[in-house]
């Protein structure tokens, strides 16, 4: 699996992170997903990251689907 997300966030232009997070969040079975951090700064990091690119989420769950 690590192997097409890494394809398909180069596909998009995205970062792995980006690519990560983004499709956790669009998997419809999921209710909450919680990125762990030792950081507040990475925490920012984390939500603008999710919230880069909605339309990537949706392309990224059927790229790795």
């Amino acid at each position: 699996m690590q192997n097409k997300l890494e394809e398909a966030a180069q596909r998009h232009d995205i970062s792995l992170k980006a690519a990560t997070l983004q499709f956790s969040t669009a998997l419809p079975t999921l209710k909450a997903v919680i990125p762990g951090s030792t950081r507040p700064g990475l925490i920012k990091e984390d939500l603008a990251v999710i919230n880069e690119s909605r339309d990537t989420r949706c392309v990224l769950a059927g790229a790795v689907g």
